[in-house]
Parts: structure tokens; C-alpha cells; sequence
């Protein structure tokens, strides 16, 4: 459909995360893929939800991203009863999706950091927050923010296609 409105005019932009044929288009036009940027999110048993918004906060602020960019928010399936989770979630403006420990530990990628003992001791794997943001910010995924920890909340930032 996009190729059809640009093809009407002398030239154009099309801004969109589907593919293109370029076969198909027939003036000059330039096309804008936005990438998808997923936070990943872990956390100690208990901790406040203040202290996870502002962990959010400070990491999107390091890699220069507005939180109204991130399209996704993440964290264990163990966390889907954790009020402080949640209620952050709700003050991000994000829904928080949940990973199975099971995919989080089957999930390989070249920009994990090294495997936390402590947190493979008490959920079976070995980290969650850059595992969770890679896993939801989708193909081509790359850390751009690896782990950061301050008062028991680690948080990662992934972007992808």
C-alpha cells in the first residue's frame, strides 16, 4: 500500500518495520526502519518499585533514548506477581512482559555478560535482564546497554529489528 501513495508523488519517505520490494517502487523514495528497543529488567526478591523505575531511568538516559522509544519492558516469569514489578511497570507506561526460565536459560547470544552465581543458585539461570531485552527486542537484537546493578535491581537495553 505504501508503495502505491509514494508511486503517486515525484518522491518519498516511508517510515515502517515491514519490508519493502523495492521492484515495486518506481520513484525515488527513502525507507525508515525505527528499531525496536526492549528493556530487560531483574531484580533481587524484594525491592522498591522506585528503585526499579529509576534504574529504568538512568539506563535509558545513558544511551541518549526517550522512554516513550522503548517498545518493550521484560523480566522473568517469576516476577509476575511481584507488586514492585508491576507497579513499576505501571509508572514506565509499559506493559511487562514475562520470559520462562526455561527460554532464559536456553537463550545463547554473543553479548551476554558472564553468568551471575548467585542468581543461577536461586532461579536456575544465569542472568535476566539482557537475556529478557534481547529476547523481546526481536531479530538482529543487540545489546546496547549491558547490565547495570544499583540496589538489588539489574537492567539491560537491547535494540532490534
Amino acid at each position: 500500500q505504501a508503495t502505491e501513495v509514494v508511486n503517486g508523488f515525484d518522491a518519498g519517505v516511508i517510515i515502517t518495520n515491514e519490508d519493502i520490494p523495492h521492484d515495486k517502487i518506481k520513484k525515488p523514495v527513502t525507507v525508515l526502519k525505527p528499531q525496536t528497543i526492549a528493556v530487560g529488567i531483574g531484580s533481587r526478591k524484594i525491592v522498591s518499585e522506585d528503585d526499579i523505575v529509576e534504574l529504568v531511568s538512568g539506563a535509558l538516559k545513558q544511551v541518549n533514548i526517550p522512554l516513550e522509544r522503548v517498545d518493550h519492558l521484560a523480566t522473568v516469569e517469576i516476577k509476575k506477581d511481584s507488586p514492585s514489578m508491576l507497579n513499576a511497570a505501571k509508572k514506565i507506561g509499559l506493559n511487562l512482559e514475562f520470559i520462562s526460565i526455561d527460554r532464559l536459560g536456553a537463550f545463547k547470544h554473543e553479548d551476554l555478560s558472564a553468568d551471575s552465581k548467585v542468581v543461577k543458585q536461586k532461579i536456575g539461570v544465569g542472568g535476566v535482564c539482557e537475556q529478557a531485552a534481547l529476547i523481546v527486542a526481536g531479530k538482529k537484537a543487540k545489546l546496547i546497554l549491558k547490565k547495570m546493578k544499583a540496589k538489588g535491581v539489574t537492567v539491560a537495553v537491547a535494540q532490534g529489528e
